[in-house]
């Protein structure tokens, strides 16, 4: 019977509208590649302008580096089509298992970016989370479970012990979150930080008073100056703040009960280690 199905498919594409393409899929998800490949011409011909008929075609195509072009056209031409979000998160698989792990990041961070209503930001956070995970950046995993988790409530994440699983859901619902998505990041490797604080990123000490040695919307300057305050003997946190309507990552470290004494503390840090420092409220 599936054979007859692939027979039909193949002969006469013509019985399909543009808009829909799930008897091709369904074909897929059978196994019959094959009798798919074999429809493409005569699919791409009646549908010379359609974005499934594209992505379709990416998706029979055993080559990886032509199905990589293939996605990737879908994107520049079709940037509004309901296969947009498809063939992004195609790239970003790519990508992956090529072990680009930086223009992983980067990549899933546009795709947030652009299509934050998308049921696939499961599939972005996925391979963000991978990709730090695999260059052990151990705290960036940390910072951005939390903070996805924060920004999309029904994502699931599973690093036990920091291992990449082979998938991440994300709930059906489409809650918008225009307000808590990161600004979409420039060309560079770098880490941006949220746009907006989280309550908490690591556990924060109890007390009134606390040192900050300083404040970044790069989340890898943060990063830097944590280590460094490590390497210095001090158990630093990261807090999210916002000042003047900006999201900053503040470094900070220690706890007070008074000014004064958060005050000699940071006298001492800066004779012995040289660095500088304010005395906030925590």
């Amino acid at each position: 019977m599936k054979k007859a199905i692939s027979i039909l498919f193949l002969i006469f594409p013509m019985w399909l509208s543009a808009q829909d393409f799930s008897a091709y899929y369904n074909l897929l998800e059978t196994g019959e590649r094959d009798s798919v490949l074999r429809a493409i011409p005569a699919i791409k011909a009646q549908f010379p302008d359609s974005p499934e008929a594209l992505y379709l075609s990416g998706l029979v195509e055993t080559d990886g580096e032509k199905a990589l072009l293939i996605y990737k056209d879908v994107l520049n031409k079709y940037p509004e089509s309901q296969r947009a979000d498809d063939a992004f998160l195609k790239v970003i698989e790519f990508i992956y298992t090529k072990g680009l792990y930086n223009k992983t990041i980067k990549y899933s961070r546009d795709m947030i970016r652009v299509y934050p209503n998308s049921e696939l930001i499961g599939g972005c956070v996925h391979f963000l989370l991978c990709s730090f995970n695999a260059m052990n950046r151990r705290d960036s995993v940390d910072f951005y479970v939390d903070y996805y988790a924060r920004a999309y409530p029904g994502i699931q994440t599973d690093f036990a012990g920091y291992s990449c699983t082979p998938r991440l859901t994300i709930a059906a619902s489409r809650k918008s979150p225009a307000s808590v998505l990161p600004p979409a990041p420039k060309e560079t490797n770098q880490q941006i930080a949220p746009s907006v604080p989280i309550d908490q990123i690591e556990k924060k000490p109890a007390g009134k008073y606390t040192l900050q040695f300083g404040a970044f919307s790069n989340e890898s300057n943060a990063m830097a100056l944590k280590s460094r305050l490590k390497s210095a003997g001090l158990q630093p946190f990261i807090q999210p703040l916002n000042l003047n309507n900006k999201s900053l990552l503040s470094v900070r470290a220690g706890s007070f009960a008074t000014k004064d004494e958060a005050q000699k503390v940071g006298e001492k840090l800066k004779r012995e280690k040289k660095i500088d420092y304010v005395v906030v409220e925590k």
